[in-house]
């Protein structure tokens, strides 16, 4: 339907938009968790995102343009979800399959072994479901859907160690990321190449 749609008579006012949007203006506004206080909405301009998802991009050079394939399925309210799914899947021309409303409840798996995506992030709490669900069987990145995965990149809370052994026995490599909504995301993260168990890796460049 959307292929059939005559964009032409939204062309100028697609162009005006465009015209009068600065670099420095508001893009978006998330509310943050208001583990300390009220929840607040903070105000991340076009340059805070793009800037942030063109470093985050140089810390993954194993992810090439026009290559990759990522689910979303992790709530949009969340500046994670946004940086990943949207902006640097459109840096890197990714193909971004959208996850069933059901994701997080126990549609995930089968998500992810039709997709078979090549680069995934998810908070600890998504892998230590796999984990309980897995742990004591004969699996590997193939069965979950995860044998095109060229890093696993987690974040929002630190990963256990009992974790973090079952995901290396699968032979993922890892990536931990750290970061807040007020800058726009991600902060630092490691490489799988400098990966150390409980950090979270360098600052991106430039920071």
């Amino acid at each position: 339907e959307l292929e059939e749609l005559d964009t032409k008579k939204f062309e100028a006012e697609y162009q005006n938009r465009l015209k009068e949007i600065t670099a420095n203006e508001c893009c978006m506004i998330i509310f943050t968790s208001g583990t300390t206080g009220n929840p607040k909405g903070v105000m991340l301009s076009h340059d805070n995102l793009i800037w942030n998802a063109q470093n985050k991009s140089k810390m993954l050079s194993e992810l090439k343009v026009g290559r990759e394939v990522s689910v979303s399925f992790l709530p949009l309210c969340h500046v994670a979800a946004q940086m990943i799914d949207f902006f640097l899947s459109t840096l890197l021309a990714a193909t971004v399959h959208i996850a069933d409303k059901n994701a997080l409840k126990d549609s995930l798996p089968k998500t992810l072994l039709e997709v078979r995506p090549t680069f995934f992030f998810g908070v600890p709490r998504i892998f230590e479901k796999f984990q309980e669900n897995f742990e004591g069987f004969s699996i590997s990145k193939r069965s979950l859907g995860l044998d095109r995965v060229k890093v696993c990149m987690i974040g929002g809370a630190p990963l256990n160690l009992r974790t973090f052994n079952f995901l290396r026995k699968l032979g993922l490599n890892i990536s931990n990321n750290y970061g807040m909504t007020e800058a726009s995301g991600p902060i630092s993260m490691s490489s799988i190449d400098d990966f150390r168990f409980g950090s979270s890796g360098k600052c991106l460049p430039s920071i």
